[in-house]
């Protein structure tokens, strides 16, 4: 962690490199650097009223930012069908130790991922320290541009604390802020990536650069997280995942049974967590057009409790099936959106099941981290989704909303995007 100016990466050099390109294609470089068009960004963005999540982003932050927007103008600019990729990564009270180690493997991944423009670092405050409320993840990322790590990836990394967090604000954030600086920069959306990633991801080199390819060629990148002791969760032929996932999205009953006792059955409970691992937010990419046009990630996928509607179908466990308490999605936004994009773009479903990457996530090799209540949280919030329940909701009023075509209502919108975006 020590700076080595011998061999650091000089991020005044790379800055000046990126913008010494003048004209790529049709795409002009010549971007002021100002901050006013960051400013007008988050403006724009921002959910006018209380009660609704704001990015907070820092001078020195959004320096970090009018990077990224001029490396997805340089990569954007290498062809017109190249796809830019721009990286979100949920985190908060991270050390410089930490943070390093986090520098180090992003370091490794971004040699296999040329579309890689930036990564965003979408900080809860609340996990900061208590010392130093809603700034220790920011200093250890200025500490390490400060004395020039050598772990540090080229590609440039912002934090940004999310005010109001959850996890779906935190990606919603992420998402409004990258569709954003590509329209305001001119590239189309169909050409950008989001890629959630969680902090503790590690890649294998070979897994990363299929990842690129698929990132290239398809709309969105379906993964699966490895088993503790790294061998995949899906050997198997792709037709064989095919249906199996049909089955988690449209009928976990069928793979998640209420029957299996997972607070005293280990082996019931691991299989939960393999099947738990496919499609999940820890690392995977989605076309920004796409997810836009749905209105974000479900916002009530948030793991606060809220009254769904009730579709009582066969099938649907005793304990799923109430009709008047309150309910709760925990962290299975990245499962509903598949089951979304099944119902509306079929398609672009088959395509990712055909070609699932790998990656290992260090916060799930201890056996402690296989907790029953975790397993049973989620399993509850597939059985909900896969349901219809979350495709309406009665608020506090007694109003109901309804999800049209599964589009997310105006009225829920955690940021602006798309049609209500106006930069």
């Amino acid at each position: 962690m020590s700076p080595d100016n011998s061999s650091a990466f000089d991020h005044d050099t790379y800055q000046d490199r990126s913008l010494d390109i003048g004209r790529i294609g049709e795409i002009d470089l010549q971007y002021p650097d100002n901050l006013k068009d960051v400013q007008a960004i988050l403006n724009a963005i921002h959910v006018p009223g209380s009660g609704k999540p704001r990015l907070e982003i820092n001078d020195w932050a959004q320096r970090r930012l009018i990077e990224v927007q001029t490396n997805m103008l340089r990569v954007a600019g290498r062809g017109s069908n190249r796809k830019v990729s721009i990286m979100n990564v949920r985190c908060g009270g991270k050390t410089p130790q930490e943070m390093e180690v986090l520098f180090t493997r992003l370091q490794a991944l971004e040699k296999s991922l040329p579309s890689l423009a930036g990564v965003l670092l979408t900080i809860n405050p609340g996990w900061e320290s208590k010392v130093e409320p809603g700034r220790m993840t920011e200093r250890a990322v200025e500490l390490a541009y400060r004395d020039k790590w050598t772990s540090l990836p080229r590609v440039p990394i912002l934090p940004i604390p999310v005010q109001g967090y959850s996890f779906t604000a935190a990606l919603n954030g992420g998402l409004a802020l990258t569709e954003g600086m590509a329209r305001q920069a001119g590239i189309d959306t169909e050409r950008v990536m989001i890629v959630p990633m969680s902090f503790d991801v590690e890649v294998p080199s070979a897994e990363a650069a299929r990842f690129e390819c698929a990132l290239q060629n398809q709309s969105h990148v379906l993964t699966a997280r490895m088993l503790p002791d790294g061998s995949l969760a899906f050997p198997g032929a792709p037709e064989e995942l095919q249906q199996h996932f049909h089955n988690m999205l449209l009928n976990p009953g069928a793979v998640h049974g209420a029957d299996a006792d997972l607070d005293n059955d280990t082996s019931a409970l691991m299989t939960a967590y393999k099947e738990l691992s496919l499609g999940r937010n820890s690392f995977q990419a989605h076309c920004v057009k796409d997810v836009v046009a749905r209105g974000g990630i479900h916002p009530l996928c948030d793991a606060n409790p809220h009254h769904f509607t009730r579709l009582q179908e066969p099938g649907i466990a005793e304990w799923f099936a109430k009709t008047k308490t309150k309910q709760q999605i925990d962290g299975m936004e990245d499962r509903e959106f598949w089951l979304y994009l099944l119902k509306y773009h079929a398609e672009k479903v088959r395509a990712a099941v055909l070609s699932v990457v790998n990656y290992r996530d260090h916060s799930m090799v201890s056996q402690q981290a296989y907790s029953a209540a975790k397993a049973i949280r989620e399993i509850t919030g597939i059985h909900i989704i896969a349901a219809g329940a979350a495709d309406s909701v009665i608020l506090d009023d007694g109003r109901t909303l309804e999800f049209i075509d599964g589009v997310v209502p105006e009225e829920l919108l955690e940021f602006r995007m798309g049609a209500a975006l106006a930069i």
